[in-house]
């Protein structure tokens, strides 16, 4: 199963094995015991905290996760969620600090606000995101956007135009197939 993590406006999918769900009971049985006693959610403490309360808690510890590039946490994490909330497709996490203001999306407010590009608008968008081959002394090279860190990257120096070209292509058509799977979200709920 899957559960899709929107962060500040970015789409992620955690893809959760069936078997994590089912062999974690345990540990989901721990979470809720150390939840049983209350929870400070933002600048509220919530004494007995609910199912969705508690969905907005492991929200904000995926966060944690995946920003410590604990991958694998994430998922276990996300496979709670998906045990307990079987309705919860999505989660839009409040990073502002207020813990009860993350939503908990069901697939019709999911299809609601995310779309998916189209083949065409997939290769549009990778064409602006590898820039044309250009020469740096007598070598060719060419950049391409990282999303992630915002910033520009530039290709191995390659000797020949032609090679650098075919590399380019190769990375226009990856770049496609990524932004092709790619899920944006298109508003709040």
């Amino acid at each position: 199963m899957q559960l899709y993590m929107i962060v500040d406006g970015s789409v992620r999918t955690l893809d959760v094995p069936d078997d994590m769900r089912r062999d974690a009971g345990e540990f989901f049985a721990m979470m809720d015991r150390d939840m049983d006693g209350g929870w400070q959610m933002g600048p509220e403490w919530v004494e007995e905290p609910a199912v969705a309360d508690r969905c907005r808690i492991v929200a904000d510890k995926i966060l944690a996760a995946m920003a410590g590039g604990r991958d694998d946490t994430a998922r276990l994490l996300a496979a709670y969620i998906l045990e307990r909330a079987p309705e919860v497709v999505g989660v839009r996490v409040d990073t502002g600090g207020e813990m009860l203001s993350t939503d908990l999306l069901k697939e019709a407010e999911w299809k609601e606000h995310t779309r998916q590009l189209s083949p065409e608008e997939a290769a549009s968008r990778a064409e602006r995101e590898v820039a044309n081959v250009y020469r740096v002394g007598r070598n060719y090279r060419f950049a391409v956007f990282d999303r992630s860190g915002g910033g520009w990257v530039e290709s191995e120096p390659v000797a020949d135009e032609a090679d650098a070209n075919r590399l380019r292509k190769a990375a226009v058509n990856q770049r496609s197939r990524e932004l092709a799977a790619h899920i944006e979200w298109t508003g709040a709920p």
